[in-house]
Formats: structure tokens, C-alpha cells, sequence
């Protein structure tokens, strides 16, 4: 009875952390304690389904359990925020889970002693229960290998997380003959299996709440990063705002000049002082006028800072900005951080191999591209796999998530010793993207 109990308990707890692992936290319209109260209610379900099949063939018992097990999880699904293809998904891969759960135990008591195995055999709880925390173990270690993650995991974390439900599992298997046990050793066989099944729990609580504050300091990292770049984003946009201020400024006296200049009929040193001020305009006026400020501020800094440094940079552009439909903010975080990655991939090449940057950036109808093409430094062919990450740039991670929020993609790629970058970005109406916004 007590190993029926704690089977029931576990399985209760691995259910709540499975959906909410994949398919979020429930829905804000429902509370905790009525999602708890559900959650128990389908718990007793299975229970009682079990029981009234106990009598029947076996294979009856397995398959109505099965499929009611599957509906009850369906239906738990509902409980959460998620599309309906991935609410199915989850609650019958939770089921094929279990049952190579139900096979790995089967195959581990076969590997056992005899004498253990026979006890363990003649106990369907004490199998129940050691599916359970094989199960428990595994849905957690598939969610690590599964999960997206800043940065990998130490095998010591995996070891941690199956060391326990192993130690678990051969207890059980160590006190499966309890006939021959006095009431005091019963006793304390039973307050150290209450004290597995706990720990079990708690296990997954602790690693996930050390997993989650690794994850916030990634986070907080990429942050200060962000910000750092921000910062150096905004005082070339604000080199660009007082150069054509000053322009202005300057603009003013020109003007005066000129209207002195008619007054006094002196139309001759009206015809030189324009041939120079229209020379100095030239000089001074970025050639880059796309009708769009980033586009504009970021291309004419990132020229002017090639030219200081010799890098060859050519720009072809073609848009409409009606159909850019990304925020100036993340269209300098995006633009910002692939000019930037270009120009110090071109820094670290060492002549006489050329030093080149080619931006082409366009507008269709359908979409919004930027593709930047750059030289690079030569990398040894025995660190090739691992240098060409690197040459993504640290930011690269920042431009993959704003690329996503706008359903485009981010992609990269070498040839002929040239770096290919290159964000796609749909044009979608803003009926289209509410509609893909709920469906997230």
C-alpha cells in the first residue's frame, strides 16, 4: 500500500513538472489551487481506473490505463498556453516516457539477483514505483539535453540528477522482502523510502533552481554587454545629430553672407563662395540617405571607420521602409552588432590579403534582408570547426532573438575565404502577426 501511495505522489509531481517544463507556466485565468486541485482530481482518476481493471486481463488493465492516462494529460495539456499540436505532443511523449520507463525497470530486475528479483516480481507496487523514479529521472534529464541553453552543462549535473533515483531504485529493490522485517525495521524501512521520495523532489527543485540563476546571470551578463554597445551606438548617432547641427549652424551664416553679397551686387564672389560651400556640403554630407535614420547613422559610421582603417567598403541599398516592419531599436542592435562584427574580422587580416566589407541591404514586397559580406583572418584548418563560431561576434546571440521576434531567420556561412551574414525578415501585416503572436 505505501509503495502504491508513493507511486501515486511521484507520478503527481513528474505530470506538474513535465508540462510545465514544456509547455510553460498555466494560464493566468486559472488559479494554483484549482490547478493543483486538478491535477489530483486526474491523479485519482488513474487510481480508480486501475483498481476497477484489477480484476480483468492484464493487457485490458494496460491499454484502458494507457489511453486514460493519455486523455487526463491531454487534457492537464489545456491547463497551459501552447499551441494544440504541442499539447498533444507533450502528453503522448510523457506516455512513450513511461513506458520505456516500464521496460528499462524490467530489463535492470531481470539483471538482478535472483532472489531480489523474484520479490521485486511478485510486487507490482514496488515496480510501480521504480518505473516512476525512472520515469522522473529521465523527463528530467531529457529537458537539460532538450532545453536551449546559454552555455553547457557540466556531466556532473547529469550524474547528480540520475544518482539519486539509481540509489533509489536499489533500495527498493534491497527492501522488497519485507515479511521477514520487525515493525521497528518496517518503521524505518518506510521513513527512508519516505525520505527517497522527498529527496527525489526536492533533487529536481535545487538543480532547477541552480540551472535558473546560472541562466540569470548569462542574462545579466549580456546585459551589461548590451549596454556597453548601446552606449557606443548612441554616441555615433549623436556624432551624426551634431555634425548636421553644426551644418545648420553653419548654414545660417552662410546665408547671411550670400544676402550681403546681393545687396551689395557683388554677384561674382557669390558664383566662388557657393562652388566652395557646395564642395565643403559634399565632403562633410554622408552619401548614405536611405529615408532611414539607422540605416543611414550606422552605414555612414561604419564607412567613415573603414576608410581610417583601409577597409575596402561598398554598400548596395534598395528599400522601402514600409516594408521594414522592425523597430529602430532592434534594427540597431541588429545592424549594429553585423557592421561591427565585419569591421573586426577585417581588422585581424594581415596583408596582402585584401581587406573588404559589402553591405547589401533591400526591400521586397515579401521581406526585409541585410547581407554583409567581409574578409577574414586565416584560420589554421585544425581549429576551423571552433574559430568560425567566433567569428559570429559576441552580439550574434542578440541579433538570432530579435531576428526570431519578427518569425525571421538568422544565418551564416563561408566561401571563397569571404563571411556571409544574412537576417531575413517576412514582411507580415499586423492582422498576421497577432494571429502568429497567439500561437505562440
Amino acid at each position: 500500500m505505501i509503495f502504491e501511495l508513493f507511486s501515486y505522489v511521484l507520478d503527481y509531481f513528474t505530470n506538474i513538472i513535465y508540462l510545465n517544463e514544456y509547455l510553460g507556466n498555466k494560464r493566468e485565468d486559472i488559479s494554483k489551487k484549482m490547478y493543483y486541485l486538478i491535477f489530483i482530481f486526474a491523479e485519482i482518476l488513474i487510481i480508480l481506473t486501475y483498481h476497477l481493471c484489477y480484476d480483468g486481463f492484464y493487457t485490458t488493465k494496460i491499454a484502458v490505463t494507457f489511453i486514460l492516462s493519455f486523455l487526463l494529460l491531454t487534457g492537464l495539456a489545456f491547463l497551459h498556453q501552447s499551441p494544440i499540436k504541442r499539447k498533444l505532443f507533450t502528453a503522448l511523449s510523457l506516455q512513450v516516457i513511461t513506458g520505456l520507463s516500464a521496460t528499462i525497470c524490467l530489463l535492470i530486475i531481470s539483471l538482478l539477483p535472483s532472489v531480489a528479483s523474484h520479490h521485486l516480481t511478485i510486487r507490482p507496487y514496488h515496480i510501480l514505483f521504480c518505473t516512476k523514479l525512472i520515469t522522473f529521472a529521465l523527463i528530467w534529464t531529457s529537458f537539460l539535453l532538450i532545453k536551449p541553453k546559454t552555455k553547457g552543462y557540466s556531466i556532473t549535473y547529469y550524474l547528480l540528477l540520475l544518482f539519486i533515483p539509481l540509489i533509489s531504485f536499489f533500495m527498493i529493490a534491497a527492501t522488497s522482502h519485507t515479511s521477514k522485517m520487525t515493525p521497528k525495521q518496517l518503521t524505518f524501512t518506510l521513513l527512508g523510502l519516505v525520505a527517497l521520495l522527498f529527496t527525489n523532489i526536492a533533487n529536481y527543485y535545487l538543480l532547477r533552481h541552480f540551472i535558473h540563476m546560472t541562466e540569470l546571470e548569462d542574462k545579466v551578463t549580456n546585459l551589461k554587454k548590451q549596454l556597453i554597445y548601446q552606449s557606443k551606438n548612441y554616441q555615433q548617432i549623436s556624432t551624426a545629430y551634431r555634425s548636421t547641427r553644426k551644418i545648420i549652424h553653419d548654414t545660417k551664416k552662410h546665408f547671411r553672407y550670400i544676402n550681403e553679397c546681393i545687396k551689395k551686387e557683388h554677384y561674382s564672389s557669390i558664383n566662388a563662395y557657393l562652388a566652395q560651400l557646395i564642395n565643403e556640403l559634399e565632403d562633410s554630407h554622408t552619401s548614405i540617405n536611405t529615408g532611414n535614420l539607422v540605416i543611414d547613422a550606422f552605414i555612414g559610421s561604419s564607412r567613415a571607420q573603414a576608410e581610417n582603417e583601409h577597409i575596402t567598403f561598398t554598400t548596395k541599398i534598395q528599400i522601402n521602409t514600409d516594408y521594414i516592419t522592425v523597430s529602430d531599436y532592434d534594427l540597431c542592435i541588429i545592424l549594429g552588432n553585423l557592421l561591427d562584427n565585419a569591421l573586426e574580422a577585417c581588422q585581424k587580416v594581415i596583408p596582402p590579403k585584401p581587406k573588404q566589407i559589402n553591405v547589401n541591404i533591400f526591400t521586397t514586397p515579401k521581406k526585409f534582408v541585410i547581407h554583409i559580406c567581409n574578409t577574414y583572418a586565416d584560420i589554421p584548418t585544425s581549429q576551423e570547426s571552433v574559430n568560425l563560431q567566433v567569428l559570429h561576434g559576441y552580439g550574434i546571440p542578440n541579433v538570432k532573438s530579435i531576428t526570431s521576434k519578427y518569425y525571421g531567420t538568422y544565418t551564416f556561412f563561408t566561401e571563397n575565404d569571404i563571411y556571409h551574414s544574412i537576417v531575413n525578415i517576412p514582411y507580415i501585416d499586423d492582422t498576421l502577426r497577432l494571429k502568429l503572436d497567439l500561437e505562440q
